[in-house]
C-alpha cells in the first residue's frame, strides 16, 4: 500500500452497503472485499480522487 495508507494500522469493523447483485458475484468469486476496498481506497486517496 502506499505510503499515505498505514498497512499497519489495526483494523476495525465496519457496516457498509454494496448492490446485493455485485455482492453475489464477489462471493461467487471468491473475493477479499476487504482487502480490495482497502486497496481502492488507498489508490484513490494516493491518486487525490477524493471525491466521487
Amino acid at each position: 500500500m502506499d505510503e499515505r495508507c498505514n498497512a499497519a494500522a489495526p483494523k476495525k469493523a465496519a457496516n457498509l452497503s454494496i448492490n446485493s447483485d455485485l455482492l453475489q458475484k464477489a462471493q461467487a468469486l471468491n473475493f477479499n472485499l476487504s482487502a480490495t476496498l482497502e486497496r481502492a481506497s488507498c489508490r484513490r486517496i494516493r491518486d487525490g480522487h477524493y471525491a466521487d
